[in-house]
């Protein structure tokens, strides 16, 4: 039997739909039997029926050259729906023996989508000649997230409090940090002409080893809530100019004297 290890993050690093259960480490792709794949709904935004649909999709490779090769059930969770059946069979031929991992893509019926990767299980059983390789890789792939009204970040932040300015932005850790609307200049400027800094400087450290995969960190800045105005110019037009002259006349030629008798400055 396969228990599947997974989540479902709503926002970069946040929350997620999915209980997670583990998995073994070696599963028979070829038994004729549906590998069951257990969860259940955590409670965090969004709950299973906030979810339009799932798809599980077998994949190989490493972090950074993932290879997704089928898919290999569809389902829309439901509230009360504990597992998912997985069969193997008919995708023996798309590898070799090896590493494998699911990804789980789901979409969301206020909008955008969440992916996420189990942790890689070792398939046996399987007949077809693509290598199956983790690249060296021990962990899953990160995330990626897109998701409408997702709730809370990974440190338990309403995303929205974050943006109005409640948790400061230095304050924020993770991978994931929401900084304050950005406001438009106002029509006369008022502050010194001295240059002062509104915020304190943030702290840089470096990496001081070679490491397998980035650390990168995302600021996430909430649009406008307002409208720009925006039109033509209204200032009234100006009048064309008068006295117009030929360009001949703008400037009268002074001739000096060695000019006339024909002499060249050399």
């Amino acid at each position: 039997m396969l228990t599947l290890f997974f989540l479902l993050p709503l926002l970069s690093l946040v929350a997620a739909d999915f209980s997670l259960s583990s998995m073994d480490s070696t599963v028979a792709a070829s038994s004729s039997t549906a590998i069951p794949i257990p969860f259940e709904d955590d409670g965090n935004s969004p709950k299973f029926s906030e979810i339009s649909s799932t798809k599980v999709l077998l994949c190989t490779g490493s972090n950074s050259d993932i290879n997704c090769l089928a898919t290999v059930v569809t389902f829309t969770p439901t509230a009360s729906q504990t597992s998912v059946d997985v069969n193997l069979v008919p995708y023996l031929g798309l590898g070799s023996n090896g590493p494998y991992f699911f990804q789980f893509y789901s979409v969301a019926t206020a909008g955008g989508f969440t992916i996420h990767y189990s942790p890689r299980i070792s398939l046996t059983g399987m007949t077809g000649t693509l290598k199956a390789t983790d690249g060296g890789d021990t962990t899953p792939p990160d995330s990626q997230v897109d998701v409408v009204g997702a709730g809370s970040d990974a440190n338990g932040n309403d995303p929205d409090s974050l943006t109005m300015g409640q948790v400061a932005y230095t304050a924020q850790t993770g991978r994931t940090r929401y900084a304050p609307m950005q406001m438009q200049p106002p029509t006369k400027v008022t502050h010194p002409l001295k240059a002062t800094r509104r915020m304190p400087t943030s702290s840089v450290s470096y990496f001081t080893a070679y490491q397998s995969k980035p650390y990168a960190v995302t600021t996430v800045t909430p649009s406008w809530s307002y409208t720009i105005l925006q039109g033509p110019n209204w200032a009234p037009t100006q009048s064309q100019p008068t006295g117009y002259y030929a360009a001949s006349e703008a400037l009268k030629r002074k001739i000096n004297a060695k000019s006339r008798r024909g002499y060249e400055e050399l």
